[in-house]
């Protein structure tokens, strides 16, 4: 009798793993992720995107060629969340100027996370995939 319940806990703690690993936990999300260059190693990217998830469940998205003040370059600004199974990130936009990260879609709008590592972030919005690192 114990053999089949140590099976049945071992099963469930590895469940519990596998299904840790494929959601997001939203506190390691926080901070700011950088465009990486590794997108394309062919392209140069002078001013990079960084994305900025706060923990009060705001964003802004910066970028020092386009944003107003050199000090604090805010293109765009929002709320953001992870949907149910953790595997989106749900942006209400509001653009500040006439610079749109991932495209000009105004309201809501989701970028599935493709893979997370804590310290890098592959996310796709439409056909895009685009590759941030943690700064």
């Amino acid at each position: 009798m114990k053999k089949p319940l140590s099976i049945f806990f071992l099963l469930s703690f590895f469940v519990s793993i596998i299904n840790a690993q494929s959601s997001i936990n939203k506190r390691i999300l926080i901070g700011k992720w950088e465009y990486s260059k590794k997108n394309d190693k062919n392209l140069f990217v002078e001013c990079p995107d960084v994305l900025n998830f706060k923990s009060d469940g705001k964003y802004t998205v910066l970028n020092e060629c386009y944003g107003n003040d050199g000090m604090n370059p805010i293109v765009e600004t929002g709320f953001w969340r992870l949907n149910s199974d953790k595997k989106q990130v749900i942006l209400s936009r509001k653009f500040l100027i006439n610079y749109y990260f991932l495209g000009s879609q105004k309201e809501k709008i989701t970028m599935k996370i493709i893979k997370f590592t804590g310290k890098s972030l592959i996310i796709k919005f439409g056909g895009k995939v685009e590759l941030y690192e943690k700064k």
